[in-house]
């Protein structure tokens, strides 16, 4: 997370995550897969990644509060085999793969090891072998197998990734905004023109635009303008 922004309140996340229309689509989406025993690749801005954790955790324990969330990182490159074998053994530390099975995951998947929680696994090196990973854990069509959700700076394939960008328009971030701007000074008509143009700011990050929303940006643009014309 970029440490020069003002993390969002659990007020915002809740504004976010809960009444923006294509964030709770989202997050919604999102925790139906994990009750399904899935595994996802997240495709969200690094800047909004703990918020997302955080109101996810919420909602799938509300679904269900016997599911536990958990993080797992990988920092160093490492094997499909050694990635697998690590992250069992740290929920089953009697683990042993079965060699005739078709995939370790799938073994993994099998004797139900990741049981009951839903992983949040950050990448952070190069992880070639995702894709078939994700693949194969997801071929075993079982409830109760476990979900892992990962988090990756690498472009991975459409039908394994959630992109939040795929849910999030301008006028769900123009409405996130109005909100923040609320308690602002500012009349309705300069709260909207406020609130379109930290749309096009923002993307689809509520964190960026929380740090964008105050009367300032709508006066300093109007200054800026007011410079510009007078330039001429």
């Amino acid at each position: 997370m970029n440490i020069n922004l003002t993390p969002l309140t659990s007020s915002d996340l809740e504004a976010w995550w809960e009444r923006v229309p294509g964030a709770r689509r989202f997050l919604q989406t999102m925790a139906s897969k994990a009750e399904h025993s899935r595994a996802i690749v997240a495709d969200i801005s690094e800047d909004d990644v703990e918020g997302f954790i955080s109101s996810f955790t919420e909602e799938i324990q509300r679904r269900n509060y016997s599911i536990v969330v958990d993080r797992y990182e990988v920092n160093d490159n490492i094997a499909e085999e050694d990635f697998i074998t690590e992250l069992a053994i740290k929920f089953d530390p009697d683990y042993v793969p079965d060699l005739m099975s078709d995939s370790m995951i799938i073994d993994v998947a099998n004797k139900k090891i990741l049981s009951g929680y839903v992983i949040f696994i950050k990448i952070n090196c190069k992880a070639n072998w995702l894709t078939s990973l994700v693949s194969d854990f997801n071929k075993i069509e079982d409830s109760d197998k476990g979900t892992m959700i990962f988090l990756t700076s690498e472009t991975m394939p459409s039908q394994i990734t959630m992109k939040l960008t795929d849910y999030i328009s301008p006028y769900d971030v123009q409405f996130f905004a109005i909100n923040l701007l609320e308690d602002t000074k500012l009349n309705q008509m300069e709260k909207l023109y406020t609130a379109t143009l930290l749309a096009k700011l923002a993307g689809t990050s509520a964190m960026i635009a929380k740090n964008l929303a105050s009367a300032d940006l709508y006066f300093n643009c109007r200054q800026f303008s007011k410079d510009i014309l007078s330039d001429d």
